[in-house]
């Protein structure tokens, strides 16, 4: 199920929508910029990307702490 919303602040429209079943939450600024965060099972970023450049993953160890932050190579 995806849920959807927008609204208009100063004028100017957002948007931002969330897939359940793949834990993806796309907002959309007014002037079109878009991004994209995806969350694991216990709602920690696990990949977070703007628009088309290189998307950044994260990683946790056992405890739930931040272990890595990798910056892929090339952009969408």
């Amino acid at each position: 199920a995806t849920a959807a919303s927008t609204w208009t602040l100063n004028g100017r429209t957002y948007s931002a929508s969330y897939a359940r079943s793949q834990r993806a939450l796309t907002e959309v600024s007014a002037c079109g910029r878009r991004r994209t965060t995806v969350s694991d099972s216990l709602e920690r970023v696990v990949r977070s990307q703007e628009g088309a450049l290189a998307a950044t993953s994260f990683a946790y160890d056992a405890r739930g702490r931040l272990q890595t932050i990798t910056r892929s190579n090339r952009a969408a």
